[in-house]
This record gives C-alpha cells, structure tokens and sequence, in this order.
C-alpha cells in the first residue's frame, strides 16, 4: 500500500534541492478569500445571485434580487464591502464588536446610488454581521467618528436575517426613487394645464380676438 504524500516535506526538499525561496500567499489574502465566500455561500441560500468583482475600490461584489419561487429578477441590485478576520473585532465579545472606517472609504460608500452593506465575518467560524452603510453614516456623528458599531444578535448576515437586510436597505432608497418616478409622470401634464388654461383665458402672446373681446365684457361687468 503507497503511502500518504507528505506535502510539507515535499516542499521543504523542493526549496532545500533549488536553493530559492517558493512564492507565497500570505494569511490575510486567504481570509479575505474565505469571507467572499461565505458571503457568496449565504447569498445562495438566500436564492439571491452573487456577482463578485475582480477589480474594486471598496465594493467586493453585488448581491442581485431574485425571486426564489419564480426565478424572476428586476435589475435591482445590493453592493457588498467584505471585511473578513479570523481574529477578534475591536471591542468584541459575544454580544457587540465595532469597526474603525476609513474617510475615503466611507465617501466611497455614501457616493453609491445602490444600497451598500458592510458585511464582517469570521470565516473560519462561518459567523459574519451586516450594516447598511447609508442608513448608519447618515446621522453626522457616526459620520464624524468613522466608527460602526455592530450588534451580534441582531445584525447576523445569514439565510433567515438577510432578506430583512436587503428589504432594510432597500426601503432607504425607494422613497427617493419614488419622489423622482412621480416628478417625471407629474411635470408634463401639470405644464399643459397650465397652457391650456392661459390659452383659453386669452393670456397667451397671441389670444383670439372673440376670447379677447369676451374676457373684456366680463371683467366690465358690475358685481
């Protein structure tokens, strides 16, 4: 019977054989790795779709609506910041941990028209927390500190908690988006009234003559 390989000894004679070190990758790009794919492990369960970016500047990737019993899908999309340790958070213990925002990060955020959340995890664990990032940094003095304070057993980015994530996250942005459909649809027929009106009142640049003549008669009339 062969026996097992042993990988680590293989290596170490590979380096001693070539006299050169071997690249690596180091411990930080491999968490990073593992919270993406938590994430992209919850959203599935979720029946949303993951899109990952290969390039970012802050946002890791984009969770897309879906309609789990239909398969149907409307365009909308959730944008995800990924901050994955395998260490404690700042301040954390089993009930609470904070995290210390960059300024341009948070610019980076609150310039999205796209809701943004912040998710935190301990891959190894399979544990991670979700903040709507608009909705925080909207009150100036969470803004002014940089800092996000997470609640462990409210804020669990998970298969059950992350539809209220993404409703949460989303009622911010449909009120406004609302306001502008209603702008749209109002602002012709609210002009044409008001033409129409001025035509028939004889204020226009040109009036009819008879329209003219009539709207004189009666503003001679007595009371």
């Amino acid at each position: 019977m062969t026996a097992p390989l042993d990988v680590p000894s293989t290596i170490s004679f590979a380096r001693r054989r070539r006299g050169c070190p071997l690249k690596k990758i180091d411990v930080s790009a491999q968490t990073g790795d593992g919270g993406i794919a938590l994430i992209h492990q919850q959203v599935n369960k979720m029946g949303f779709v993951w899109h990952e970016r290969k390039t970012d500047a802050g946002i890791d990737g984009e969770i897309e609506l879906r309609n789990p019993v239909t398969g149907e899908v409307a365009n909308r999309f959730i944008l995800i910041q990924s901050k994955a340790s395998n260490r404690r958070f700042s301040g954390e213990n089993d009930r609470s941990f904070h995290l210390i925002c960059e300024p341009a990060d948070v610019t980076y955020w609150m310039g999205a028209e796209e809701p943004v959340l912040l998710v935190c995890s301990h891959p190894e664990a399979g544990q991670a927390w979700w903040m709507h990032v608009q909705g925080w940094f909207s009150d100036p003095a969470h803004r002014a500190s940089g800092r996000i304070d997470f609640d462990k057993s409210t804020q669990r980015f998970d298969a059950d908690a992350a539809h209220k994530a993404c409703e949460r996250s989303l009622s911010a942005a449909r009120p406004h988006d609302r306001r502008l459909r209603v702008r749209r649809i109002r602002a012709v027929p609210r002009r044409r009234q008001t033409v129409r009106r001025c035509t028939d009142l004889g204020r226009g640049p040109h009036p009819h003559p008879a329209r003219l003549g009539h709207v004189q008669q009666r503003r001679q009339r007595p009371p």
